[in-house]
């Protein structure tokens, strides 16, 4: 009997203390082919999610105390969004842990550097005051396709896309038409008859627009009329709340013109053509590019956890980690016009005569869809983000969208974040 006894507990007390199980990533020096260990480290964090998957799947001992990813510090470059399931969950006494090494920052990022810059450009539409100062490289390549972007960061600062004012600087338009769905506004001192790309963004009470220009007419006595694409158009001129204000108490509602070579006349500035891809910029202080760090967001998504409604994934953490340089690139092919927080308009128009089911005096009907998020999850119970960073996104930076419950985020910090820092719950 004391044999036995004595067996037990023993078997006991080693069940409690059993450790985790640990693998290490390397971005500089690892190898996927490797065995994940400290002398053998993994190269990305795919991989290594992966072998934990397979320690779990097939009952390791070493997913019985749970199980650290430990990323030595530097940048891990994605081509794809890291992807978080079902199969990957831990338990309450066997969780994953991924976080970077001890004194070591990990950076998670969906960026990609712009090199090759050429000072100098003959572009005509450029001021002729900056063409010998502005510098041009080819977009990097995806695949067999150019990196397309509306964000671009140089040595970690958000630079400015060409704009008709300086930062901070709008205009008041003049009139909202919603027969001819235009816009009409002073008329701009710089020629935009060839500007392509040229987008107005329109501040609207509590929200904005972001609207690309489909043709400027010159209507003399110092106006100009402005119409735009669709579908953003009719969506814009459709909806009722919120609208640009004419003539109000304080003014009218306030815009600015961006995105146009034309307008690429202060450093700091850049501009990307299109079909060529090519990224102009003009860097202050004279700096060369070719010594900073350009980056440029190649994926809106840096990672999703995604359960389902009947198997939901649980029990992950990370610590210490830095998730950097999301996309925002919805506003290139469809424009942007938003209700509030970032949701966008999928349809929205003023009802002939008043009332919903839910509000007999509701007068506006709407369809609205989510941003674009750098993490999300969903299905998901006991996530965990502690001292980690998130910056440069281009829209929001974390959504934890439907059916989370039971985590926290404690101790991070957002920085440069193009959309909301955190967004929760269904809608």
């Amino acid at each position: 009997m004391k044999k036995l006894f004595f067996t037990v507990i023993a078997a006991l007390c080693c069940h409690l203390t059993a450790p985790a199980g640990d693998i290490f990533v390397s971005s500089t020096a690892g190898n996927d082919k490797a065995a994940g260990t400290r002398e053998a480290p993994l190269k990305t964090l795919e991989q290594a999610l992966k072998q934990a998957r397979e320690w779990r799947r097939l009952g390791s001992r070493n997913a019985e105390g749970g199980i650290n990813i430990i990323m030595s510090g530097g940048v891990y470059r994605l081509y794809k969004p890291l992807f978080i399931r079902p199969e990957d969950s831990g338990t309450a006494d066997s969780p994953t842990i991924i976080r970077s090494a001890d004194g070591e920052r990990a950076v998670i990022s969906g960026g990609t550097e712009v090199k090759g810059w050429r000072k100098g450009c003959d572009d005509e539409r450029l001021p002729a005051g900056v063409r010998d100062k502005v510098w041009v490289a080819d977009a990097p390549m995806t695949g067999n396709r150019i990196v397309e972007t509306r964000q671009l960061w140089a040595d970690g600062h958000k630079a400015m896309r060409a704009s008709q004012f300086a930062y901070g600087v709008m205009e008041r338009m003049k009139a909202f038409n919603t027969t001819d769905e235009s816009i009409t506004i002073p008329t701009p001192k710089t020629d935009l008859s060839r500007a392509r790309q040229l987008e107005m963004t329109v501040h609207q009470r509590w929200a904005i627009a972001i609207l690309r220009v489909r043709e400027m007419k010159d209507m003399g006595n110092g106006l100009t009329k402005v119409w735009f694409h669709q579908p953003e158009s009719q969506i814009e001129f459709a909806h009722p709340w919120p609208q640009p204000v004419i003539d109000g108490e304080r003014g009218s509602s306030s815009f600015f013109l961006c995105n146009a070579a034309e307008l690429l006349d202060e450093p700091g500035e850049w501009y990307q053509d299109y079909p060529s891809g090519r990224i102009y910029y003009y860097p202050e202080d004279g700096k060369d590019p070719n010594t900073m760090d350009i980056t440029v967001p190649v994926l809106e998504t840096l990672l999703t956890i995604g359960g389902t409604r009947e198997r939901h994934v649980s029990n992950i953490r990370f610590e210490n980690i830095a998730f950097e340089h999301s996309a925002w690139r919805r506003p290139l092919y469809e424009g942007h016009v938003t209700l509030q927080g970032g949701f966008r308009f999928i349809d929205g128009y003023k009802l002939a005569e008043p009332g919903l089911f839910h509000k007999a005096e509701l007068e506006n009907q709407a369809w609205i869809a989510r941003p674009e998020a750098a993490v999300t999850a969903q299905f998901a119970d006991s996530i965990g983000f502690s001292s980690c960073t998130f910056s440069h996104t281009g829209a929001t930076a974390v959504d934890l969208a439907y059916a989370v419950s039971s985590s926290d985020i404690t101790g991070c910090t957002f920085t440069d974040i193009g959309g909301t820092a955190i967004m929760a719950g269904g809608g």
